[in-house]
């Protein structure tokens, strides 16, 4: 059975990456509004990739007796004032994301929940990965500014993305 603060961090944390999928979303709305579609592809694909992160940590809270909860998922931004704006808010949420994943697994090494914090290894390697990522992909559209020439550069690389697998069990 997991430890009640830990249970309740990991539920709060399924929320956060609900709420990132539907971030996400919305940010592939903004940049297919703008005929970026090669960024509206990319940010859908994010999208369910975040999806897939709450689903992993639904079914080790399951796996372990937790009781689950889903709370209401606030409205995403939905309006940017530039590409690289867009980029921002997504850099600064997975931002966010890291320091609760860390909260996370203080939490369960302070409670002695071994496993939760060797599940959690994962999710911090991701972070590395997701903050990489997406500062680098928001001093791209920070450096192109308004010139469409380098927006349409970076829309067609960040098309090429294939879709996000399924999070292997």
């Amino acid at each position: 059975m997991l430890n009640d603060t830990v249970a309740e961090k990991l539920n709060a944390q399924i929320n956060s990456e609900l709420f990132a999928s539907h971030l996400y979303m919305s940010i592939a709305a903004y940049f297919a509004s703008l005929d970026l579609t090669g960024m509206a592809k990319w940010f859908q694909a994010h999208s369910i990739e975040e999806h897939e992160h709450a689903r992993k940590l639904f079914d080790f809270m399951e796996k372990r007796g937790g009781r689950i909860t889903i709370g209401k998922l606030d409205a995403p931004k939905a309006e940017f004032d530039s590409p690289a704006d867009a980029w921002k808010t997504a850099y600064e949420h997975e931002k966010h994301v890291t320091a609760a994943i860390h909260d996370i697994f203080s939490a369960a090494a302070e409670a002695r929940e071994y496993g939760t914090t060797a599940m959690l290894q994962w999710f911090l390697e991701e972070q590395v990965e997701e903050e990489d990522t997406f500062r680098r992909n928001y001093k791209l559209a920070l450096a192109a500014g308004d010139d469409e020439w380098n927006l349409q550069d970076m829309d067609d690389r960040l098309g090429q993305r294939a879709p996000a697998p399924m999070i292997e069990e």
